[in-house]
C-alpha cells in the first residue's frame, strides 16, 4: 500500500470516529482560543482536549490549529473546517428541537426580505393551508447579507432574496443553489396631488430638488438608490429621514411631500388606497430577480421541495413576474 492510499485510510477512519463534542470542541476553539479554556468549558482534562485536536486534525488530515504563547487559533484550513461544522451543529440542534415537538410537521426556517414577508409570502401560506398545511414555517427577517451568513451558520434553512447590487461576496454564493422565483422592481412614490406628477417623466436632476425619506445606507434599496444617481454623476440626495421600514416610509410620504423608494409591490397596495402614487421617471429602476436561495447538499429535501413548488407556483401569477424558471 502505497504512503497516499494509507494516508487516505487513516482519514477516512479518522472521520468515522468524530462525534458532536469534537465539533462543540472546534467552534469553542476558535471561540476562546485556549485549550486550557477549552477544557474548563467542556468540563474535560487538558490530555482530553488535546485528543479531540488530534482526533480532528487526523480526520481532516491538516492542522487546524496554529499554536503560539497565546494559546491555539484555527488556521486557515481550521477557518474552512468550522465554517462546516457550524452549519452541521445548527443543523443537528434544529433537528433535536424537532424531533422533540408534538407537532409531527417539519419546519422550514426561511429568511426573508421584509417586502416578501408583506407581499409576496401571505399568498403562498394561503396555498400551503389550502393543502393541508404540510409545513411549518418560521420566519426570520434581516438585510441580504445578513441572511446568506446566517444560511452559512445552518441558522436558517431557505433566503428569499434579492442577491444583486447586495454586496454578497461571490465566494459566499459558491455552495448555495440559487431559483429565480419573479421580478420585482423599486419605485419611487409619492403622495396623491405631489406636483411632480404632472411634470412626468421625472429625471433624476428633478428628483434631487425634493425633500427625501429612506432606506438606511446598510440596506439593498438604498444601494440601488446611491448607484443609480452615482451612475449619471449626480450625488445621491440626502434624506430627511431615514427609516428600515417601507410601510413607514410610505406612510411618511402619502403625508408630506416627502419622497421615497420602495418596491413596486408594495406601492400597489397603498396606491389601491388612494393615498400614494408612483411616480414616471426618465430614467426607471430596472427590475431584479427574488430568488429562492439554499444549500445545494439540502436543496432535495422534502420539506424545502414543498416550499419552493408552492412558491413558484404562486411566483407565475405574480403581478410583477416578467422572467423566471424553475429547476
Amino acid at each position: 500500500m502505497d504512503e497516499i492510499s494509507g494516508q487516505q485510510l487513516d482519514t477516512a477512519a479518522g472521520l468515522r470516529r468524530l462525534r458532536v463534542q469534537h465539533m462543540r470542541f472546534l467552534a469553542l476553539l476558535a471561540r476562546l482560543g485556549s485549550l486550557t479554556a477549552c477544557a474548563k468549558a467542556l468540563h474535560l482534562s487538558q490530555p482530553a482536549v488535546s485528543n479531540l485536536l488530534k482526533d480532528l486534525e487526523t480526520a481532516f488530515g491538516v492542522r487546524l490549529v496554529d499554536r503560539d504563547a497565546r494559546g491555539g487559533r484555527l488556521s486557515p484550513a481550521g477557518a474552512r473546517v468550522l465554517t462546516r461544522v457550524t452549519h452541521s451543529l445548527a443543523w443537528l440542534e434544529a433537528a433535536q428541537q424537532e424531533a422533540g415537538s408534538p407537532d409531527a410537521r417539519p419546519t422550514v426556517r426561511v429568511g426573508l426580505m421584509p417586502i416578501v414577508a408583506y407581499s409576496f409570502m401571505p399568498a403562498v401560506v394561503k396555498g400551503l393551508c389550502a393543502q393541508g398545511g404540510p409545513l411549518r414555517l418560521a420566519f426570520v427577517e434581516a438585510t441580504v447579507q445578513r441572511l446568506i451568513e446566517l444560511l452559512h451558520e445552518g441558522m436558517i434553512d431557505c433566503v428569499i432574496a434579492m442577491l444583486d447590487s447586495a454586496r454578497v461576496p461571490s465566494e459566499r454564493l459558491a455552495d448555495l443553489m440559487v431559483a429565480p422565483l419573479y421580478q420585482d422592481g423599486l419605485a419611487v412614490a409619492c403622495a396623491t396631488g405631489h406636483p411632480l406628477l404632472a411634470q412626468a417623466p421625472v429625471t433624476h436632476a428633478e428628483l434631487l430638488t425634493q425633500v427625501w425619506v429612506l432606506a438606511p445606507q446598510a440596506t439593498r434599496t438604498r444601494q440601488v438608490v446611491e448607484s443609480s444617481f452615482l451612475g449619471m454623476g449626480l450625488l445621491p440626495p440626502t434624506p430627511l429621514v431615514e427609516s428600515g421600514s417601507f410601510h413607514a416610509n410610505l406612510a411618511l410620504v402619502a403625508q408630506t411631500s416627502m419622497l421615497t423608494v420602495v418596491p413596486s409591490s408594495s406601492v400597489q397596495r397603498y396606491s389601491q388606497a388612494g393615498k400614494v402614487q408612483t411616480l414616471s421617471l426618465a430614467q426607471p429602476f430596472a427590475p431584479s430577480a427574488m430568488n429562492f436561495v439554499t444549500h445545494r447538499d439540502v436543496w432535495e429535501t422534502p420539506a424545502l421541495q414543498a416550499l419552493y413548488q408552492a412558491m413558484a407556483l404562486h411566483a407565475k401569477d405574480w403581478p410583477f413576474q416578467e422572467a423566471g424558471h424553475q429547476l
